[in-house]
């Protein structure tokens, strides 16, 4: 799962719920301002821990909703497609994980022929995730 550098770094020092068994959105109430709620133990655990309700933070936040707005008001403007891109499309440089060697082996080697790398390569990528 893609996240900020920010959020990456918080998570390596301190665990967070797994967004693929507990849905963010059973956890968290964000307002049109970016503005963040806590709904239950587990949003309160991951607002505290990554800072989500800092002022910088909700005005990334809102800037990245009023894009989405945006792009929902104007789905074929090529200026806003351009700006939504680069907000929510894949990087330029993902990693070929068939060339990566983690220690220990790939637990998941088969998944590596299905990386988002590969997709792109096949022309099977989605424009954003």
């Amino acid at each position: 799962m893609y996240s900020c550098s920010r959020c990456n770094s918080a998570k390596r020092d301190n665990p967070v719920a797994d967004p693929t068994r507990i849905a963010f959105g059973k956890c968290l109430l964000i307002d049109d301002m970016g503005g963040i709620e806590a709904i239950n133990d587990e949003g309160r655990v991951l607002i505290k821990l990554l800072h989500l309700d800092g002022p910088r933070i909700v005005k990334i936040r809102e800037r990245f909703l009023r894009l989405l707005k945006w792009k929902s008001d104007s789905p074929n403007d090529p200026r806003v497609d351009e700006l939504f891109l680069e907000a929510f499309g894949y990087p330029v440089d993902l990693p070929n994980l068939k060339r990566k060697r983690p220690p220990g082996g790939n637990a998941r080697k088969k998944a590596a022929a299905r990386c988002h790398y590969e997709l792109r390569r096949l022309n099977q990528l989605a424009r954003t995730y």
